[in-house]
């Protein structure tokens, strides 16, 4: 398989930007999550936010505030994580217009008209240069995006 085969870089560059929205979804509800558990700790733990309610309630409840607070650390080491490696994808799709205007289209869910109508194109002009676009973002992917997948034979069969 070629992998500077323009099929095979659109594939790639379009699996990468589907996991980076589903990268974006899952971070926007790690957040809501967390905001909901603090919002609760402290409808439930009315204090807890300063030094002495959280003496009072720890006295009375002696693993609970443990296990909430190991929870909140978890989520927010996962936001972490996530949050990294979608800011590298972020700087890649602004680094260049046609790779911002894939990733509007394919991970933002625009249509090709609203997308054209931001960038200053027609949709006819967006879609012919989406090509450009998918070749940027393959270029900087990480390379763990690159690989070929399992069924490579398979889909290049397919292809032609």
């Amino acid at each position: 398989m070629n992998r500077r085969d323009p099929e095979w870089v659109e594939y790639a560059a379009r699996e990468y930007i589907r996991r980076q929205a589903a990268y974006q979804a899952t971070t926007r509800a790690l957040l809501d999550r967390m905001a909901g558990i603090r919002e609760r700790m402290e409808g439930v733990l009315p204090g807890l936010s300063d030094a002495e309610g959280r003496a009072q309630w720890q006295d009375r409840m002696p693993g609970a505030l443990d296990t909430l607070e190991a929870i909140r650390e978890r989520l927010i080491q996962e936001y972490g994580l996530r949050e990294a490696e979608f800011n590298h994808a972020l700087d890649v799709f602004q680094a260049d217009q046609d790779a911002w205007m894939v990733w509007q289209k394919y991970g933002e869910g625009r249509t090709w008209a609203a997308v054209a109508r931001v960038a200053g194109y027609s949709e006819s002009r967006a879609k012919h240069r989406a090509p450009q676009g998918f070749r940027y973002i393959f270029d900087h992917m990480p390379m763990e995006y690159r690989r070929v997948p399992v069924n490579a034979e398979d889909w290049e069969m397919t292809s032609k």
